[in-house]
């Protein structure tokens, strides 16, 4: 298969998965009627109505996270590859965790959970930093998207006591980064744009 048709099957495959998401995600809210402010979203994984489509979509996104995140690994002319796809490795193992040991198993799930949540934003932020000399736009997106996936979680769970909103922070920028690094030559003309 030729480079032309694997960067077009990524793309197409990035947008579908989130737009399933999405719709996996507001079905099984609507369905359990879940109060985000005081429930996490894993909560949509013990409840017999939703929670095959949960841990579907949630394998689809482990699928994505560990498939994009070694070809861009691969591909680059990047440092350290073997630990970055290391930490990529581990952030999978640990979606895959959450995916296996649902909230009714509270310590594992929490452990794979916090896994999941330090292996991929620290991974995205060292994927940014050793691309600095290679590639400047992506690199600094990568970084600041790393930081963000620390920050705003943070920052949204004090304000509001709730795991549920610093998931959807969390996922919202780990599908941006997926979505940067898939269309990357798109991004970077953007913030050509844009001055940057």
């Amino acid at each position: 298969m030729k480079s032309a048709q694997v960067d077009k099957i990524k793309k197409w495959h990035t947008v579908i998965s989130f737009l399933i998401f999405i719709g996996s995600l507001l079905y099984s809210i609507f369905k359990t009627n879940l109060n985000l402010l005081e429930n996490p979203l894993s909560k949509l994984g013990t409840n017999s109505k939703t929670s095959w489509i949960w841990h579907s979509t949630l394998a689809l996104l482990d699928i994505i996270i560990i498939f994009n995140s070694f070809y861009h690994v691969w591909i680059g002319n990047l440092k350290y590859k073997n630990i970055l796809s290391l930490g990529f490795l581990v952030a999978g193992l640990g979606l895959l965790g959450v995916i296996i040991f649902n909230m009714s198993i509270h310590p594992y799930h929490n452990l794979f959970a916090a896994t999941f949540f330090i292996a991929y934003s620290t991974s995205i932020f060292y994927f940014g930093f050793f691309q600095i000399k290679n590639d400047f736009r992506i690199a600094m997106s990568s970084i600041v998207i790393g930081l963000s996936m620390y920050a705003f979680p943070i920052i949204s769970y004090l304000l509001v006591k709730s795991f549920s909103i610093p998931e959807l922070f969390y996922i919202t920028l780990s599908f941006a980064w997926n979505t940067i690094i898939n269309f990357s030559t798109e991004w970077k003309g953007f913030l050509k744009r844009i001055g940057f």
